[in-house]
Parts: structure tokens; C-alpha cells; sequence
């Protein structure tokens, strides 16, 4: 066995995004990699692919709602969390986060056998989350866990779930017993496979090698001879030449990437060549992409990183300030050529078969619609008892006696409409948020389903 050193752009293919603290943190897990034994394309592959999922390589620490598991912390035995407070200062830091202090005090007492010198975590666990305390973090829990045994079990065939002819799936994944060890149970699960898939493969350069298209052979140089762009034209789809830079062809539009005419930046006006690649990675199935605005964002590299990864072609470690890949890194002459003439990008099976609820924990507009059906029927039900029984009341009203002690109060308030009706009124309205919220939840599910929208962390 021997070390495996990956790379920056290595972990933002793994990652499937920007991963801005891939430059500080991959120096660290190569010096360390070798030495917690995780030294096999297998064991790198699902240490990346639980770390792509549990930080993405952008979070130093827990983000801090407080969620109802989050509030749940506090008082936890189990995490060592005895003093009060304990639950918010404890919360999770690291590349696997680090939570509890117990676990903090483990993780002190692991890098003293380890003969690391260290920071007092217990007086300030943030620290957890800056180098190289964020690697060592997750190689601790790693090694004590004991997941590079589970992770020697780990092939191409076996990453993922058996995919039955009913459309099921029978639970096979070896990447499960790793997830519950890491995760406690097997949240985001489908992402975890996904990302050691994508790991296992990166890593493994001619795995597979000839399933994935075969970009054509061309450069980046702008003004290739005539007769090249007109055979090269005449092997791609047609594209309205409305959308295309810089002369009506898309083959124009490959050989000048990078030069004059291409000036895509984040938040610039509409570039022709990045609408062009929306339009194509949009009728390819990378539906994350969004609209065609010709506006290069966030949407658009997402589409084109999940583009890249599935055409098995790297991105090159070139980011802005904020961590953006920059679009001359990422449209590149290879990409446009390859993705022109690649299949239709297939759905994956366990994310098309994801129950709403885990869908929830992921994505943010699920999560809220589902709120916001919760809330709608809270107060559906406490608007209509009040209503039925204000309607009630208001009948009893029309006997005499009650009706001469209840005027004076009608009159102070000057209500022209009965109470009843005023919360017949919120019922109504409580009824109609439910069913907005519930179709928003419906759209925002199925947008996930079949590939338009992406997870959040």
C-alpha cells in the first residue's frame, strides 16, 4: 500500500462544486493520509466521499439554526455535554464534524498519544474547524472507528444500491455501513454514494474509461483555418444562431473560448457563448442549470462541474475571491466539443426514489413548503373551531337578554362584520397557503428528482 496524493481539482470533482477550502486543507490530508492508514484508492475514495457530504469542503463548522436536532445537544450524556451551554459550544467542527464534548476531549486525548502538540479545544472548540485540526478531526474519527476495514470492501460494483427491475433497490451499497458509522444513521446517503462514486472513479483514471465521451480533438486557439470549423460545424447539433458567438456557429463559438469575443465574469451582462452552453446543458438533462439568461452564476457552474465530472474531464484550479471557478476554467473548447456530441445525461436511481422527507433535509425550498404546510393547518384548525363556534355564538346572540349585554361591547369595538366571520376569513386563507405551499413542495421535489435542483448543506 502506498499513499495516494490527490489534488485540488481532485476533491472539487469528488465534491461536484467550488470547494474553497480544498487549497488549504489537501496538503494536509496527503502529509497525513499515509500515516492513519488511508493509503488505498478504496479508503481515500470513502474518506473523500464522507467529507464531500459532511463539510463540501466550504464548511468549517456546524451551521447553527438552532435546529430541533441542534437544541437537542444540550444535556446529551452520550456527546458529554454536562454543563450547561454545552450544546452550542459544542457543536459539530471539522471536516467530519466533531460534536459533544466528550468527543472533543477524546479527540485532545487521541492527539496526545499521537504526540501532537494541540490548542485547548475544551476551552475553545472552534478551532476544530481551521488547519490542520479540520483533517486531523476527521482522520481521528476515521481511524477510531475503524472505516478503512469497511471501506477494503469497496469496488465500482458495489457502490451503489442493486437496482431491481421494478425500479426498486435492494440496500447492497457498501458505502451504508460506512454512512451510519460517520453519520449516525443514513442521511444524505444518495450524496454520499454519489460522491465516492465520483472518487472512486477519479481516482481510478481508466476505470471505465471507454464509456465516457470522447471529446473531439481540438484546441483552444481562436481563428483555426475555414475548412476546420466547417467539418467540425458540420458534426454538431444546430443551435439557433442567435445564441452564438462570435458568427452564427457553434464551432466558431468552441475555437474562440478564451479569446476576444468570450468576456464571461460572475454577475457581467448576457454572454452568447455562456446562453449557448445553457441551452445545451439544458436539453442534456443538466436541468440545475436554470434559465437560459446567458448569465454566468452559480446554476450555470454547478450544471457545467456535474457536466465535466460525467464527461470525465478535470477543472482546473482557477477561483475568484468568492471561490468561483472562473468561466474561461470551466467552458473550455474540450467541454463544448464533448458535451455537443455526449447522450442525454441519465437520473440517478436512488435520487429519483428519494422519500420527500430525506429530500427535506437537503434542499432548502422542500424543507420550507413542508413548514409552511405544517403551519397553514395549525392555523387552518385554529381559525375554523373559532369560526364554527363564533357562528354558533352568533345565533345565541339573537336572544334578547344576551344580545343587550353583548351590543355595548360590538358597538366599543365597532365591528361591522360578526367575529366568526373574521376567522372564517383566516381559515380561508390558511386553507389556500396550504395548498400554494403543498405545490411548491410538489415542484420543488420533483425538481430534485430528476436532476434540476441541486442539494444544499
Amino acid at each position: 500500500m502506498g499513499n495516494i496524493n490527490i489534488t485540488v481539482p481532485d476533491v472539487k470533482n469528488i465534491v461536484g462544486s467550488s470547494a474553497p477550502l480544498a487549497k488549504e486543507m489537501v496538503p494536509i490530508i496527503n502529509k497525513y493520509a499515509d500515516q492513519f492508514g488511508v493509503n488505498t484508492v478504496e479508503r481515500m475514495s470513502a474518506f473523500l466521499g464522507q467529507l464531500a457530504v459532511e463539510s463540501l469542503f466550504k464548511y468549517r463548522g456546524e451551521i447553527w439554526g438552532p435546529t430541533k436536532a441542534q437544541l437537542g445537544y444540550e444535556g446529551r450524556k452520550d456527546l458529554g455535554n454536562i454543563q450547561p451551554g454545552d450544546g452550542s459550544k459544542f457543536r459539530g467542527y471539522g471536516g467530519i464534524q466533531i460534536t459533544g464534548r466528550g468527543n472533543v476531549q477524546a479527540f485532545s486525548d487521541w492527539l496526545d498519544k499521537q504526540e501532537i502538540e494541540h490548542p485547548d479545544f475544551l476551552a475553545n472548540p472552534s478551532l476544530l474547524g481551521q488547519a490542520p485540526w479540520w483533517v486531523l478531526g476527521a482522520f481521528w474519527y476515521w481511524s477510531t472507528w475503524g472505516l478503512n476495514r469497511l471501506a477494503d470492501a469497496l469496488t465500482i460494483e458495489n457502490v451503489r444500491d442493486q437496482v431491481l427491475g421494478s425500479g426498486k433497490s435492494k440496500p447492497t451499497s457498501k458505502v451504508r455501513p460506512i454512512t451510519k458509522k460517520v453519520n449516525g444513521g443514513y442521511n444524505h446517503l444518495a450524496e454520499r454514494i454519489t460522491a465516492t462514486e465520483r472518487a472512486l472513479r477519479r481516482l481510478h483514471p481508466d476505470l471505465d474509461a471507454e464509456k465516457r465521451p470522447k471529446p473531439l480533438p481540438v484546441d483552444s486557439a481562436a481563428g483555426k483555418p475555414a475548412m476546420q470549423i466547417a467539418r467540425l460545424d458540420a458534426m454538431l447539433p444546430k443551435v439557433d444562431p442567435g445564441l452564438l458567438a462570435p458568427k452564427g456557429s457553434l464551432a466558431n463559438t468552441i475555437f474562440n473560448v478564451g479569446g476576444p469575443s468570450f468576456k464571461a465574469t460572475r454577475g457581467n451582462p448576457v454572454d452568447p457563448t455562456v446562453k449557448t452552453v445553457q441551452e445545451i446543458l439544458f436539453a442534456k438533462g443538466y436541468k440545475m442549470v436554470g434559465r437560459n439568461d446567458g448569465r454566468y452564476g452559480q446554476n450555470t457552474l454547478d450544471a457545467i462541474v456535474a457536466a465535466r465530472r460525467d464527461l470525465g474531464l478535470p477543472l482546473i484550479d482557477d477561483t475568484d475571491e468568492d471561490g468561483m471557478i472562473q468561466a474561461t476554467e470551466a467552458i473550455t473548447p474540450d467541454f463544448l466539443a464533448a458535451i455537443t456530441i455526449a447522450p442525454p445525461r441519465e437520473v440517478d436511481p436512488q435520487r429519483a426514489a428519494l422519500p420527500t422527507k430525506e429530500i427535506a433535509s437537503i434542499v432548502p425550498e422542500v424543507a420550507q413548503a413542508r413548514l409552511g404546510k405544517l403551519t397553514s393547518i395549525v392555523g387552518a384548525g385554529a381559525a375554523g373551531l373559532p369560526a364554527i363556534g363564533g357562528f354558533v355564538w352568533d345565533q345565541v346572540q339573537k336572544f334578547p337578554d344576551l344580545r343587550a349585554q353583548i351590543d355595548p361591547i360590538l358597538s366599543a369595538l365597532s365591528l361591522s362584520i360578526p367575529n366568526w366571520a373574521w376567522f372564517g376569513i383566516l381559515f380561508g386563507v390558511m386553507v389556500t397557503t396550504y395548498l400554494l405551499t403543498r405545490r411548491s413542495e410538489r415542484a420543488a421535489v420533483q425538481a430534485y428528482r430528476s436532476g434540476e435542483r441541486v442539494a444544499q448543506n
